[in-house]
């Protein structure tokens, strides 16, 4: 019985600190493992190093060599786009397509002239797309809300988590900082991550603040350091760029809490592993965050300077006072798996290859 052919478009996975990132990794990682006998798996890379370290590197192709040989893919029989707004689609009509769409982060973060232009390439790709998958129920939500889907239905896959038990003991004792003194967040320095609210949950106690992740809006990291200037905390304040799973690993292990108060997420990785370490959370209320954060987490209610040194001297002292259950945090986040995850996937791919 023949193999399907299976390409997975993850073109903009040059960056190894943002989440597709990690989504297109572990992902196709978990898919090689589980399934790699029973499909031909291609990864489509912005260039072919194997940044994803596969263990077949040749089932690795860039952009630019497929550009040239578009015409030589015609036998592929299922093209899994992992980023909703690609350009990049087979040239064979007859191609059966996967859309997961990630988010709709362009209509908070784009002008309401430019959100039009992102609204028409996602709605050309759901057109073409034969099965569609959305990585929270907020996305399918916020899709159901602004595209036009003529009958074809949304499935939910949720992300998986890669810490695990074996990874957890595989890190260093040693802290980066010493354990409980600190509150930890990462992501990109961008005003969709809301980082400038973290400084005011030092008011009125002893704790750092330590910020991980690269600075892709400089005018938005100038005016969090001047909030960090108004109040004093300079000393306590640290943006260590761009970190090692390893490192931000330890950071999550050893904070006293990990805040998160993005409003344009899909879906929240960061939020899950540091559950997985069993870590009190402290979240916004925005899109996808109280649907993976669940029971479990703590969170904002606005982001009014006036309500966080509300929050920072009566909400916060609680939340850090109380014991975490650890044992409860850690297991909602266990849900989360990259190998159920590929298993979603793979039923979608006989699917679609058994379609006519």
């Amino acid at each position: 019985m023949r193999r399907p052919n299976v390409i997975i478009e993850a073109g903009l996975t040059g960056n190894p600190f943002n989440g597709h990132f990690h989504y297109c990794k572990n992902l196709g990682l978990s898919l090689l493992k589980g399934f790699g006998e029973k499909y031909n798996f291609l990864f489509l890379l912005m260039n072919n190093n194997n940044i994803f370290r596969l263990p077949e590197p040749s089932k690795v192709i860039s952009y630019r060599v497929y550009k040239y040989f578009r015409r030589f893919f015609y036998k592929t029989d299922i093209w899994h786009i992992t980023y909703q707004l690609t350009d990049l689609l087979p040239l064979e009509s007859k191609t059966k397509i996967l859309l997961t769409i990630h988010d709709l982060n362009f209509l908070k973060e784009k002008s309401e002239a430019e959100i039009p232009h992102f609204l028409t390439i996602l709605q050309q790709n759901i057109d073409r797309a034969s099965s569609i998958v959305a990585i929270s129920n907020y996305v399918k939500s916020d899709i159901e809300k602004h595209c036009i889907l003529n009958g074809k239905e949304i499935q939910v896959i949720y992300n998986g988590c890669s810490v695990n038990d074996e990874l957890i003991s595989s890190l260093q004792e040693t802290s980066i900082v010493k354990r409980d003194t600190y509150i930890y967040s990462i992501g990109v320095i961008a005003r969709k991550k809301n980082i400038h609210v973290l400084p005011y949950l030092l008011i009125g106690n002893d704790l750092k603040l330590i910020i991980s992740g690269f600075v892709q809006d400089h005018d938005y990291y100038a005016s969090i350091l001047d909030i960090v200037k108004t109040l004093h905390l300079e000393n306590r304040v640290c943006f260590t760029g761009p970190v090692s799973d390893e490192d931000k690993f330890r950071y999550m292990r050893d904070c006293a809490l990990f805040a998160f108060p993005s409003f344009a997420e899909g879906f929240g990785l960061p939020v899950i592993e540091a559950m997985r370490f069993g870590k009190k959370t402290l979240l916004s209320k925005h899109t996808s965050l109280p649907e993976i954060g669940g029971e479990l987490a703590f969170y904002l209610e606005n982001e009014e300077e006036e309500y966080l040194r509300h929050f920072a001297l009566n909400d916060l002292p609680l939340i850090l006072g109380t014991p975490a259950d650890s044992v409860k945090i850690s297991e909602w986040a266990k849900q989360f798996s990259w190998t159920n995850a590929a298993a979603e996937y793979e039923k979608l791919y006989q699917f679609l290859a058994d379609k006519p």
